[in-house]
């Protein structure tokens, strides 16, 4: 019983000295890479991570240089990066796809095998309804952001790291007038979806398909 309790301790005061040495800001010069070895860990079995490390790199590129991107990152004392957030205006899509042409063709010609998987299939789809379809939010594109990506290092999980990278991403849309934000999840990711659920994100739309929306009112 001892032994529990001086665990539970131990783990406590990690969770909170973590929560007090990391710090959330915008990327800085360099730290690119870093995120890039954390998207590719966090979503092993997604198809632009399937696609390589270039074409991961070149969407997290396209957040840092878009006028509308949002790229939020936790960083140790240390210099080293443990997570981050990324999105921008809700119709982004049209815009990333565009620029993400020429980068996701070279990854096909490497990756010729990736058409076969079901998921690429679900996720061409999906990207091309988007480009035609707005968001399922009464909000004008201006007023409405999305969340796009999240993810945190397998070394910080279970630490309060999403629940910091979400303060500032809902804090940094505010400061943009953003009147709400939305979000996609894969339905299978349970841990995600218990995430937004605790912080209030309402879910709507289909709740039985492949991916389930979100939406917070700010």
């Amino acid at each position: 019983m001892h032994s529990v309790k001086t665990q539970l301790t131990k783990m406590a005061k990690a969770t909170n000295s973590l929560a007090v040495d990391v710090k959330v800001g915008p990327i800085k010069p360099g730290l690119l890479p870093q995120i890039v070895d954390i998207h590719m860990e966090a979503f092993k079995e997604y198809t632009n991570t399937k696609l390589g490390k270039g074409f991961v790199q070149s969407i997290l590129d396209w957040f840092t240089t878009a006028d509308d991107g949002i790229v939020l990152v936790a960083v140790r004392p240390d210099g080293q990066s443990v997570g981050y957030v990324a999105g921008a205006t809700s119709d982004y899509h049209v815009r990333m796809n565009r620029a993400l042409a020429f980068p996701g063709i070279a990854a096909l010609i490497t990756h010729p095998w990736i058409v076969l998987r079901w998921r690429f299939l679900y996720s061409l789809g999906r990207r091309g309804w988007k480009m035609v379809v707005p968001a399922r939010v009464q909000a004008p594109s201006h007023r409405l952001a999305s969340l796009v990506t999240i993810a945190v290092a397998p070394n910080a999980r279970n630490l309060g790291v999403g629940d910091l990278l979400m303060d500032a991403f809902e804090s940094e849309c505010r400061k943009r007038g953003f009147k709400s934000i939305r979000l996609s999840v894969y339905s299978s990711n349970k841990p995600a979806r218990l995430l937004y659920e605790r912080r209030k994100w309402e879910a709507y739309g289909d709740l039985n398909g492949e991916q389930v929306d979100y939406r917070l009112l700010l």
